[in-house]
């Protein structure tokens, strides 16, 4: 996805706007949340991706770490009680992607190709499919509740 840039310049007594494409940005999460199916969809780039969702008091909120931003903001939140549905691909690179206080039902979740890291913290995860990509892999829960039926590409 690329941003626009404009400069303006003065020509001839004219006053003229140049639009140039700009590069996305990297290190960058975008996260769409569709109310009317509780689903949330997340997309990485190619750099390591650090992401933590939490839950607390009806608000769900994605917070970034090590440089990563979500939809270009340090943390992105929306209101929503109970489950989401989580979908997604963060992308090659080494990623993390943990959760802590949040329930969750991942219909598919790519983590994408690099040295994967999915931890779970006083969670409630329902795993359809979970797939580690290439690399090596991580999975890690602690006091959480899970259930799972295809756990991809983890040793």
């Amino acid at each position: 996805m690329s941003r626009l840039q404009s400069q303006s310049i003065v020509v001839a007594g004219l006053f003229i706007t140049l639009l140039t494409a700009a590069a996305a940005p990297t290190n960058n999460v975008t996260a769409t949340y569709t109310a009317s199916t509780n689903t949330l969809n997340i997309v990485g780039d190619a750099a390591n991706n650090t992401l933590t969702i939490t839950s607390q008091n009806g608000v769900v909120t994605l917070i970034g770490s090590n440089g990563t931003k979500i939809n270009g903001l340090a943390s992105w939140s929306f209101n929503r009680n109970g489950f989401i549905n989580l979908t997604g691909n963060l992308g090659d690179g080494n990623d993390s992607l943990a959760f802590s206080n949040t329930s969750a039902n991942i219909p598919m979740l790519q983590l994408g190709a690099g040295n994967d890291t999915f931890t779970m913290t006083n969670s409630k995860i329902a795993i359809i499919t979970l797939d580690g990509g290439t690399g090596t892999d991580t999975f890690v829960t602690k006091g959480s509740a899970m259930s799972i039926q295809n756990l991809l590409s983890f040793p």
